[in-house]
């Protein structure tokens, strides 16, 4: 296919099936690869090392269900895509970031569709070193932590509380849509407070913003829609 179309530069692989070795061949007959869906495949060493090289002009980047963990490799596209305006890509450990190497695509990532999977034993100050690659993202429009492979159970991860370090986020100011759908949240008036007062393009919050206690989620949900903020609830898909 590569080679009968050697200008391809965009290509879907949705539910492909084809092996690790037909995807780095595909990819590696390929001159420049600006976006790249391939869901729901085998996302092998073969095929990554054969995306290594396109790293410098991809774009648009999706690698959700893949067969194989992909943790490490959504690290190494962090760190290595300076032109990467969309990732979407399965639950992560936050244990790649904490060592905090910059992100390459801190100026030019829009969308970021990411579930950060933090561990019970994680204090707050531990997830310092996240919290500021995200902070330096200030051209974000639109952050989803879900995870779509989830089980309907609620899951950790970044929670948006002030006590949790919300304010190192402050940067993020075109940030339009929030997706905090199946993570465990409790958020209190103060935490959307801030939310409104410094993310003013906000216009959708989708999920629950404190599963704990659904009276106080109410009176939340009241106070952003108040403020022009409209917030999805989340629902069984």
């Amino acid at each position: 296919m590569a080679g009968t179309w050697p200008d391809l530069e965009d290509l879907d692989l949705v539910e492909s099936g084809a092996s690790d070795p037909q995807l780095a061949l595909i990819f590696g007959g390929m001159r420049r690869i600006h976006g790249l869906s391939i869901t729901r495949t085998d996302l092998g060493i073969q095929t990554r090392a054969a995306l290594r090289p396109h790293f410098p002009w991809l774009t648009n980047l999706d690698i959700t269900m893949n067969a194989v963990y992909t943790g490490k490799f959504v690290a190494e596209v962090l760190r290595s895509c300076p032109q990467l305006e969309n990732l979407k890509t399965d639950r992560i450990s936050v244990d790649y970031f904490l060592d905090g190497v910059p992100w390459a695509c801190e100026k030019s990532l829009k969308v970021l569709e990411i579930c950060f999977e933090v561990l019970p034993r994680m204090r707050s100050e531990d997830l310092g070193p996240l919290l500021i690659l995200l902070s330096r993202l200030r051209n974000l429009e639109r952050l989803d932590l879900t995870d779509p492979e989830a089980s309907l159970s609620n899951i950790l991860s970044l929670e948006f509380r002030l006590d949790k370090g919300l304010e190192q986020l402050a940067t993020l100011t075109r940030l339009k849509r929030l997706v905090i759908e199946r993570t465990i949240q409790e958020s209190t008036m103060e935490d959307v407070e801030w939310m409104i007062n410094h993310w003013r393009n906000l216009k959708c919050i989708e999920g629950t913003l404190n599963t704990e206690d659904k009276d106080e989620s109410a009176k939340l949900v009241s106070k952003l829609q108040a403020a022009g903020v409209e917030v999805w609830p989340w629902k069984r898909r």
